[in-house]
């Protein structure tokens, strides 16, 4: 992920004598930023999944980080903000919550992948087995019986001996093409990851991709940055500009850009359905600011606890689809090829 600047309004308070409180905060915990780094790295490793190139990143970026200055002025460390400001309070639940969600967003879960599509992947190759013993011993001995009876094929039956002759004559081209196919999805999928992101200006696209796994993480972050920052008294904007750039989602960054100038108090300017309706009744109500930080915190487990509820949904939509895929390409072979000596039988009778 390619680093974001944030442009923020204490570039010129930290020139005076009286810096903000917030800026003191700020520096009070970059102080602890090295045993910050050490617990985050342990963490990673108790949870048996390789760290992220991401987290990496940031997390050489912190131990570099020495003033609050840096620290807002790099939208790379946006999103770590809430477990920075966290780690040495003395209310350690907070930052274990926030802690195990940092890990939980940040990993793939790549061995609990890895052994979830491994059934998947045995039957996948063992559907191609089959596919391609019938069109080298199965295919041939019938469709010779049907030529010596002359029998008048289905169309669907003819497609299926073009497919097993094609298969026959050129194979290395329907290897190849099935990769290129596999291929092709996986590309056309992230393509329409990239368009999403793009457009979710316009408000079709919006409409479509409010409930994406991305654009959850993306609000988690988002909802949780702006606590931290509501917490220790930085000013709105800035506070929404570090959201925007906790968000890792161009979207959210342009959208909280375009309100600054428009900002009053807690209103989000004159285009607030760039926003979730939960988030704008938090910035909009009148409760205290420790009740409304409490509030963004909660949001952020919300939409942390809906991508990871729907990841898990989707993987587990995953099995019953390859094996209903298996299903209809096995009926559809035994079908077709029954279906010409079903006309023989009742020809003979």
């Amino acid at each position: 992920m390619e680093e974001r600047d944030v442009s923020t309004p204490v570039d010129s308070n930290s020139q005076t004598s009286d810096r903000p409180s917030y800026l003191a905060s700020l520096d009070d915990a970059l102080a602890g930023r090295h045993e910050l780094v050490e617990t985050i790295v342990a963490a990673f490793r108790s949870s048996q999944e390789p760290m992220p190139v991401v987290v990496k990143k940031q997390i050489a970026k912190l131990k570099a980080c020495d003033s609050s200055e840096s620290f807002l002025s790099s939208g790379q460390l946006a999103s770590m903000l809430p477990i920075l400001l966290s780690f040495r309070k003395s209310d350690p639940t907070r930052f274990v919550d926030l802690l195990s969600s940092y890990v939980a967003v940040n990993t793939k879960k790549r061995m609990g992948s890895v052994r979830f599509w491994t059934y998947p992947l045995i039957l996948t190759i063992l559907l191609f087995a089959i596919l391609f013993a019938q069109a080298w011993i199965v295919s041939p001995v019938f469709e010779d019986m049907f030529m010596d009876f002359d029998l008048k094929l289905p169309p669907a039956t003819k497609f299926l001996f073009w497919i097993n002759r094609s298969i026959r004559e050129y194979l290395m081209f329907a290897i190849i093409l099935i990769v290129l196919l596999i291929a092709t999805v996986s590309v056309f999928r992230n393509l329409l990851g990239v368009f999403a992101e793009r457009f979710q200006h316009w408000s079709t696209v919006r409409w479509l991709t409010n409930g994406t796994n991305a654009n959850l993480i993306a609000m988690h972050h988002f909802a949780a940055s702006l606590a931290a920052s509501t917490e220790i008294g930085i000013p709105l904007g800035t506070a929404l500009s570090l959201a925007g750039a906790a968000s890792q989602r161009s979207y959210f960054e342009k959208s909280t850009a375009s309100l600054e100038p428009s900002l009053s108090g807690t209103s989000l300017g004159t285009d607030p359905n760039r926003f979730p309706a939960m988030l704008q009744n938090v910035l909009h109500s009148g409760v205290g600011v420790a009740a409304k930080v409490q509030a963004l915190y909660c949001l952020s487990e919300v939409y942390r606890d809906r991508a990871l509820l729907r990841k898990r949904k989707s993987l587990a939509a995953a099995q019953p689809f390859v094996i209903v895929v298996i299903g209809a390409l096995i009926g559809f072979i035994t079908i077709t090829l029954f279906l010409p000596l079903i006309g023989l039988v009742t020809s003979l009778s």
